[in-house]
């Protein structure tokens, strides 16, 4: 291991494990590491938290702050919770950061169901970066199989999603999902639930491109729905995205619900710069909500002062 880098590599865990927060299968907490690499590990032991609040509870790894960040060809095939905590994941729990950070997950699976408060994922449960910083995500070729079910009952932008719950920061996020793929249901009595990402919501710059992702889960959660992504929401913030090539099978929604979409449930921006594209996209699951109250095929919930194109979509009526 050379000075403040890490690699940790063909590790496995067994057993289970307890405690209050900071709870992994493999690397319970990464703290002011120059460059973290984990290859081919495994979890196969039940991960509990056992406190309130941000839990940071993960089958690989809890919550690191690194530059770099590389969590590689690893899986969890147990059960992940803390039910009264945020920040939960199959591989990776939360990132809280403080500066400038590079984050890859790549070909890495959960098939373990995962129970938490909100903030909760197959991939990856949280991000967090203060003002000025950016951090850069890249979820490419991860699978998640396993049930996410949130245990609160608020009324927020909370995020639950089969491969990232919450993409939240004061600074700017910058992510790539790509070649992704969700068959667990994903259900709560939150805000911003879906089959890929839960939610997106920055005070900073956010550029988000999710390409190539198919969810075929049972999604169910309050307003902001979707198969792909739950909501982006921008607020004052310039947001650029694109959805492209991505499918969705699963059931979408329920009664007396709104902001409700195929593949995304609401976007919204006050940001009159603020771009979003989707092409090449379908949905043939059931979208159900109230009639009329932003429930659509492919979106929800626009605000007006987004520019977006569609193109090449199908949806059933």
């Amino acid at each position: 291991m050379e000075a403040n880098k890490t690699r940790i590599t063909n590790c496995k865990n067994i057993a289970n494990i307890t405690g209050p927060s900071y709870v992994a299968g493999i690397l319970a907490n990464a703290d002011d590491t120059e460059e973290l690499v984990i290859k081919h590990c495994t979890n196969s032991g039940k991960i509990t938290g056992t406190g309130e609040g941000s839990g940071a509870i993960g089958g690989i790894v809890g919550d690191a702050q690194s530059s770099t960040i590389l969590i590689e060809s690893s899986k969890n095939t147990a059960e992940i919770s803390g039910t009264k905590q945020t920040g939960i994941a199959g591989i990776m729990g939360k990132i809280y950061e403080e500066g400038n950070s590079n984050l890859t997950i790549k070909e890495c699976s959960n098939s373990g169901k995962i129970t938490c408060d909100m903030h909760g994922a197959g991939m990856l449960g949280q991000i967090w970066a203060n003002t000025g910083t950016q951090i850069t995500v890249t979820l490419s070729q991860n699978r998640n199989t396993g049930d996410i079910n949130a245990t609160t009952n608020v009324a927020d932008e909370n995020g639950l999603g089969g491969i990232a719950g919450n993409l939240g920061s004061d600074g700017i996020i910058i992510a790539n999902i790509n070649n992704c793929y969700n068959s667990g249901d994903i259900t709560g009595n939150l805000n911003g639930v879906a089959g890929i990402v839960g939610v997106v919501a920055t005070v900073g710059t956010q550029e988000v491109n999710i390409l190539n992702c198919l969810n075929i889960g049972a999604i169910s959660g309050n307003e902001n729905q979707g198969g792909i992504v739950g909501v982006f929401e921008g607020n004052a913030s310039k947001l650029t995205s694109t959805i492209k090539n991505c499918a969705n099978t699963g059931s979408v929604g329920k009664a007396e619900m709104y902001s409700v979409g195929g593949i995304a449930g609401a976007i919204h921006s006050s940001n009159a710069q603020s771009t979003i594209g989707i092409s090449n996209c379908s949905n043939v699951g059931i979208v159900t909500g109230i009639l009329d109250w932003d429930v659509g095929g492919i979106t929800g919930g626009l605000s007006e002062t987004i520019t977006v194109t569609q193109s090449n979509l199908f949806y059933l009526e």
